[in-house]
């Protein structure tokens, strides 16, 4: 083998090594958003994601409740609800209809997952890029944990009654 031909395949054989050795960052999904729902709304926003009547929240290492919120300005509320879900628990779901809106204008919508949970899985870890203070992922009954447990208490009831229209939407569908 010639030097420069040498040369070459040590050069491309390291960088392969070098890459292959690399942390990999997955790049955010498009946002989905259920064409039949689509809208402008702009602002803070957050997904109800219900499968077999629990509530998917974050708990985060002070073992405290909440929805993965995004508080980005810059794209549609439903696109903003789709990240904060990709970023916190890695699901990429699709964003319908509005559910509620919080006090402090945080949107609430209907998401759908169809990443293969049940909804009767225990606590399990967040993906690796979720914020540091996400510790697991869960399947709450939000009516068995207190107000004190959801981390910004002003949210509960709020987030407790898009709950119930998320299970009564999914009921009425089946019929």
């Amino acid at each position: 083998m010639k030097k420069s031909g040498f040369k070459l395949y040590f050069c491309l054989i390291f960088s392969l090594s070098l890459t292959s050795c690399s942390e990999q960052n997955f790049p955010e999904p498009s946002c989905r958003v259920n064409a039949n729902f689509s809208s402008d709304r702009t602002g803070a926003a957050a997904c109800v994601v219900v499968l077999n009547k629990k509530l998917l929240a974050i708990q985060l290492k002070d073992k405290s409740y909440g929805l993965a919120i995004s508080n980005a300005d810059s794209n549609s509320a439903q696109c903003n609800a789709h990240s904060a879900m990709w970023l916190e628990t890695g699901l990429n779901v699709e964003v319908g209809p509005v559910l509620a809106i919080q006090k402090d204008g945080t949107w609430l919508f209907s998401c759908e997952t169809s990443a293969g949970f049940v909804g009767t899985e225990s606590p399990f870890p967040a993906p690796e890029w979720s914020a540091k203070e996400t510790e697991n992922l869960a399947f709450i009954d939000p009516f068995l944990i207190r107000i004190e447990d959801w981390h910004i208490p002003e949210h509960f009831i709020t987030s407790r009654d898009a709950y119930v229209l998320e299970v009564s939407r999914k009921e009425n569908k089946k019929d």
